[in-house]
């Protein structure tokens, strides 16, 4: 056989696989029809679903594109580690030969993100610094951070009437 007949014969394989995956293919198109969010504790809607990026609305090409886009809001939220717990719900609400519409459900449990962290500092040009650093993760809802530092300073003073006493100077 030579070699313009193989090529022939090839090119129809591949046409043939082309037309044939084309048949089966899923062409209809997965739109979220409702998006709710179930949240106990603090934490505020809007802030959830700015963190998740879906909308009502949203249409996807595939079946696989949908699945991935509503696991991908779902892993955001267990990566951001302030919930005690993240579950998400998918369900077909109404199905024609165009188009499937998704009901999705997400449900999240406020934990305790509040982490207050002690620590000793020393430093020769100010002395002793007894400090705490407080992490509040997720404040007030709102999904996001802030760090407070307080501390008190254990100065030595040097005082001609006394020979060295220790005054406290508590500073934000």
């Amino acid at each position: 056989m030579n070699i313009t007949a193989r090529v022939f014969q090839l090119s129809l394989l591949a046409a043939f696989l082309l037309s044939a995956h084309s048949l089966f293919a899923d062409e209809k198109k997965h739109v979220i029809a409702e998006l709710t969010y179930e949240i106990t504790g603090d934490t505020s809607e809007p802030a959830v679903k700015r963190y998740v990026g879906l909308q009502v609305g949203d249409s996807f090409d595939s079946e696989e594109d949908f699945h991935e886009a509503v696991d991908d809001g779902r892993q955001v939220l267990v990566n951001y580690r302030v919930f005690d717990s993240v579950e998400m719900e998918k369900r077909i609400l109404r199905q024609d030969a165009e188009k499937v519409e998704w009901a999705v459900t997400y449900r999240v449990v406020d934990s305790w993100t509040l982490t207050p962290i002690p620590y000793p500092k020393y430093s020769t040009s100010s002395g002793f610094r007894l400090a705490v650093r407080t992490d509040y993760y997720n404040a007030f809802g709102s999904m996001t951070d802030i760090q407070l530092v307080t501390g008190v300073n254990f100065e030595k003073k040097r005082n001609h009437r006394k020979n060295g006493t220790f005054q406290m100077e508590p500073r934000l």
